[in-house]
């Protein structure tokens, strides 16, 4: 029988936790990701996804423990830096979406709308129409694959701790 002691399964569990913390929080707020259409299972799922396959050619983390105030500290860091890295995503698109609002009351379709589910507001039509397009296109031009190198290279640019 095989048995692992805690110093030999914590510093795997925390090789695994910093790098899950600030994927999560960019999983969450990022605009593909992140849409209300997605669970929260799912998100966490793709997280974890995530943290395994980064976690491994990471430099080793800091051995600070979570629960302690410096470990509390650094949690909060990841977070933020997860959810800025989300956040400049997001804006992009949204400079999407209020062009095809512009685009649209110009035109004279600022009565063509509908109810969105994910944006939990009236969306014009035609601001949702370039939404989808700049989403395929960005899924078309690997820029999914790009978001999850540059979330990968904040790890050697931004370390743990």
């Amino acid at each position: 029988m095989i048995e692992f002691t805690t110093s030999q399964i914590t510093p795997w569990v925390m090789s695994l936790f910093w790098p899950f913390v600030r994927i999560l929080a960019f999983v969450a707020v990022a605009p593909i990701l992140g849409e209300n259409s997605l669970s929260r299972v799912a998100k966490v799922g793709v997280a974890v996804l995530l943290a395994f396959i980064i976690a491994p050619t990471l430099p080793p983390p800091p051995d600070i423990p979570p629960v302690s105030y410096v470990g509390i500290w650094l949690i909060v860091q990841q977070i933020l830096i997860g959810i800025a890295m989300g956040l400049v995503m997001r804006v992009v698109f949204a400079a999407v979406r209020a062009a095809g609002d512009y685009i649209g009351l110009q035109m004279g379709l600022g009565f063509a709308s509908f109810y969105s589910a994910a944006m939990g507001a009236n969306i014009m039509v035609l601001a949702q129409i370039l939404n989808v397009f700049a989403l395929l296109f960005f899924l078309a031009f690997d820029g999914h694959l790009m978001m999850i190198r540059v979330l990968a290279f904040t790890f050697f640019e931004l370390p743990v701790g």
